[in-house]
């Protein structure tokens, strides 16, 4: 958790038009949340938040109160192709 808020802390000082968020996430949804309740605060406000990675529709849904503007994400691909 240091690194990343020391990683907040220093790309919100630099004049970006958003933020990503990617890498590891954590092993399941649950460390994931986790990780974007702890994060998603130490970025600034008012730019769009982007989320990369992102597999299935719960994690969106729940990712979208806490902050998180945009996804990158095979799921919607996923339905397309399988429909599940």
């Amino acid at each position: 958790e240091a690194l990343r808020a020391h990683s907040a802390a220093y790309l919100s000082s630099l004049p970006f038009d958003g933020f990503a968020i990617g890498g590891s996430l954590g092993k399941d949804r649950d460390e994931l949340m986790k990780l974007l309740t702890f994060l998603v605060p130490k970025i600034p406000r008012g730019k769009p938040n982007h989320l990369l990675g992102i597999a299935d529709l719960q994690s969106i849904v729940q990712a979208t109160p806490l902050g998180i503007d945009t996804f990158d994400s095979c799921y919607p691909t996923r339905v397309a192709q399988h429909g599940s």
